[in-house]
């Protein structure tokens, strides 16, 4: 999976796939770092890394 590739395990990429599901779910921030029993704020850091990810991928020439 593209997410897997691109971000670096140092940068967060195992916080960035379990809150990703969760953000598709549809749940907030708050609801995120509640379930996950973690700061509001690695929430949040683990969105923008998402974000900015997918983002990229989305720009790729290769995307039709």
């Amino acid at each position: 999976n593209y997410l897997c590739q691109k971000v670096p395990p140092e940068e967060g990429r195992h916080m960035a796939l379990q809150v990703l599901p969760l953000a598709i779910e549809g749940h907030g921030r708050q609801n995120i770092a509640a379930a996950l029993n973690v700061p509001m704020t690695r929430v949040a850091r683990a969105l923008k890394t998402i974000k900015t990810t997918m983002s990229d991928w989305s720009m790729s020439p290769f995307i039709a």
